[in-house]
């Protein structure tokens, strides 16, 4: 492609290197975003940590749902597994059913 009108290929290389300074400006603020999450103590396999005490929340789905029948107080139990890979189990009256989410708070 040859430009003849310097005009034209001024405004192409001009559109260009636009692109390229709101890339690298996009691009410095994710890894300026990153870096300060880091440096607070974030981890992000663990959730955000929120107050004084550190604490973090974590995301549990559920995967398993047991009813025990053997006992007077019928109870079910609700296997949750959560986003930091740990296993949570909650009982519950056999009135109530397991939700399919739950968020837990931890403490590292």
């Amino acid at each position: 492609m040859v430009v003849e009108n310097p005009l034209v290929f001024k405004n192409i290389l001009t559109a260009i290197l636009f692109r390229i300074f709101v890339t690298t400006i996009i691009f410095l603020i994710i890894c300026f975003t990153i870096g300060v999450a880091v440096s607070r103590g974030i981890d992000p396999s663990k959730g955000r940590y929120y107050g004084e005490r550190k604490e973090y929340y974590v995301f549990c789905r559920i995967y398993d749902e047991k009813l025990d029948r053997s006992r007077k107080d019928e109870e079910r139990k609700c296997f949750y597994e959560c986003s930091d890979k740990e296993t949570v189990v909650v009982t519950t009256s056999i009135g109530y059913p397991c939700q399919n989410s739950i968020t837990e708070k931890r403490k590292p």
